[in-house]
């Protein structure tokens, strides 16, 4: 028998399946991986607007990730900055969901195929 109240129930039921920017984070991260990549955050370096994450694969591949909870978007500061690195050349995803990242991920590996 529980002693927690029917409506406390269902809230942390809905938290533990509430989709949070740090689920997508350690997914990305577990996904990388698996590729034989790392997936590294830039404390020391980073500055307003930095994406999040710095992803590298094998074969020199770089790119830059800004994670997002589902439906957010990126500040204006972070939009300059990610345009900025498109113009340098690098890739720069938005993420905002666990299926962003499996898509992704597969483009990745039809590439890696070619």
């Amino acid at each position: 028998m529980s002693f927690i109240p029917k409506k406390l129930q269902k809230k942390l039921r809905d938290k533990k399946s509430e989709v949070t920017e740090k689920s997508i984070e350690d997914y990305l991260i577990e996904r990388v991986q698996a590729l034989h990549g790392v997936c590294w955050k830039l404390i020391g370096f980073s500055f307003n607007g930095f994406p999040d994450r710095t992803v590298m694969l094998p074969g020199g591949q770089v790119f830059f990730v800004e994670l997002k909870r589902p439906g957010k978007s990126s500040r204006p500061d972070q939009e300059y900055i990610q345009k900025r690195l498109r113009e340098l050349g690098f890739r720069v995803w938005v993420i905002d969901s666990k299926e962003k990242i499996d898509s992704i991920v597969n483009d990745l590996q039809r590439e890696r195929a070619k």
